[in-house]
């Protein structure tokens, strides 16, 4: 098995790990609403993954080329590729308008994948693996925190340092109604109606 990085890394290292968040998080930002303002479309600001959802399934959409970026809808993310630097990193949109969220796996990628941050002091061999231990880590020290997504019962994890973002809960009950046409939770999940 491949080592994986250590406590004692983690605590070495915690000011970049907490700064590799920050970063993470705007250049999420800006990439995503660079896309809202090319594509010309309405950004739902308390529940983005109702814009970002429908372009999932879509020729025309789900992916495409923005500047030197590449970008791919799938899942929760939105993945941007940057042709010249290598850069890759996923934004989210279940957060409300909190681009921030941490993946461990997602993570590892942006961390390895961006050159200012090579030569890297430590290694990380297993993206997964490794990525988890960077956020529990840094849990522990209290410079990442959980946040709660847009879904009930579901958190994820951001940089502690930062303009916090207030997050609603989606229930169809109530956010349901007006945009049923254009969202169905019950598929979104891909829950069946027996």
């Amino acid at each position: 098995m491949k080592k994986l990085i250590t406590d004692e890394e983690i605590i070495r290292h915690q000011k970049f790990f907490e700064s590799c968040a920050k970063d993470y998080r705007n250049l999420a930002k800006i990439l995503i609403l660079e896309l809202v303002r090319k594509k010309k479309i309405k950004l739902d600001q308390d529940f983005p993954f109702l814009t970002f959802n429908p372009m999932k399934g879509s020729r025309k959409h789900q992916k495409g080329k923005m500047k030197e970026w590449n970008y791919f809808f799938h899942g929760y993310h939105c993945c941007f590729f940057n042709t010249g630097t290598k850069l890759e990193i996923e934004v989210p949109f279940m957060f409300g308008m909190e681009f921030g969220d941490l993946d461990p796996y997602f993570f590892s990628i942006f961390i390895k994948t961006n050159p200012e941050y090579q030569p890297l002091p430590f290694t990380i061999e297993n993206n997964f693996e490794d990525g988890k231990r960077i956020l529990n880590g840094m849990l522990k020290l209290g410079l990442y925190e959980k946040i709660q997504s847009n879904l009930p019962n579901h958190s994820g994890i951001a940089v502690k340092d930062r303009d916090k973002v207030e997050v609603k809960i989606f229930d169809p009950e109530i956010h349901g109604h007006h945009r049923r046409s254009e969202f169905n939770v019950l598929k979104f999940f891909g829950i069946r109606r027996f």
